[in-house]
């Protein structure tokens, strides 16, 4: 298993990605790679699909992330997965 995130359980926040991956590091953590890593553009949806960087299966999508962690009033926190086409169409079949 590989992690992507953490909760600082006292003040009941997750970290932010720069300190959750030092963290991470710093405790021998195996962590999910990183496919990209930048301002998001809809060409960003190819990497959905494909090999997993993990395991050899398809993947199945990747988690978007903001660097900051933050909350949207409507949404609450900010993170989401973008499942891959292959894999619904796998899933579906």
């Amino acid at each position: 298993d590989a992690e992507f995130d953490a909760l600082d359980i006292k003040t009941r926040r997750y970290l932010d990605y720069d300190a959750f991956h030092s963290l991470a590091i710093q405790l021998g953590l195996h962590v999910c790679p990183t496919l990209y890593r930048g301002p998001w553009s809809d060409e960003l949806r190819g990497l959905a699909n494909g090999k997993s960087t993990l395991a050899d299966h398809m993947r199945e999508g990747f988690v978007v992330r903001p660097v900051r962690e933050r909350r949207d009033d409507r949404l609450g926190r900010v993170i989401l997965k973008l499942v891959g086409e292959d894999y619904l169409l796998r899933k579906s079949a």
